[in-house]
């Protein structure tokens, strides 16, 4: 296989969620490879994701392909997004096609498979495959399956019957800039402190999380 890969990636959702901002550093971390890795990103729709993959450099297309699988009582076929991602893999020649979710995953696995290419799908939690439909495109679909942790792992092992190989893979975010030294973090810390109205002497316990109400 010739260097750098070629990977390209569908994105169902514009929002910056964990998902999304995880595969920002991604690429940020790609674009830093450029003789190992070359990306190019395939997002719905215009919003806070692809402006901050333009802001990565790299190829970014965009492709109005639907997000749910229904409209109302009939299925969507998306013919036309599955030919716009198809001529998409035949200009890039990709070495792969990576579904970043299950809609792309619905759309692009089927313009992949088509071209014989492997097909990569990540899967954020167990309830991505709690109905038949999906289960059946995910057997069909993907040659791999990247779970977010081992939980997800062991569902989609359940879930997909063990026909498809999973592996854990976690999400991340970029590291601390190089060089920084302690006093910049206590730095941070103090300005953060300052912000809240929270005094020095006081705990202060911090979550990182999106609410919603399925999570």
């Amino acid at each position: 296989m010739a260097f750098p890969l070629t990977a390209l990636c569908l994105l169902d959702y514009t929002d910056l969620g964990g998902g999304e901002t995880s595969f920002v550093a991604f690429a940020r971390a790609a674009a830093a490879r450029p003789e190992a890795l070359r990306l190019v990103a395939i997002v719905r729709g215009d919003g806070p994701l692809p402006d901050a993959l333009r802001g990565v450099g790299g190829q970014l297309e965009i492709v109005d392909y639907p997000l749910r699988l229904r409209r109302g009582p009939k299925p969507v076929l998306a013919r036309d997004a599955v030919a716009q991602i198809g001529a998409l893999i035949d200009r890039h020649r990709p070495d792969l096609v990576h579904a970043n979710n299950f809609f792309g995953l619905a759309w692009g696995g089927r313009a992949a498979r088509r071209r014989r290419l492997p097909v990569v799908w990540t899967c954020h939690g167990w309830w991505e495959l709690n109905n038949i439909p999906k289960r059946w495109l995910a057997r069909w679909l993907a040659d791999r399956v990247l779970c977010v942790s081992e939980a997800v792992r062991r569902a989609a092992d359940r879930q997909l019957g063990g026909r498809v190989p999973t592996q854990v893979e976690h999400l991340g975010i970029a590291p601390l800039s190089e060089g920084e030294t302690a006093e910049d973090r206590h730095r941070l810390r103090a300005e953060v402190r300052r912000e809240m109205g929270v005094p020095p002497d006081r705990p202060l316990l911090g979550i990182v999380a999106r609410f919603q109400p399925f999570k």
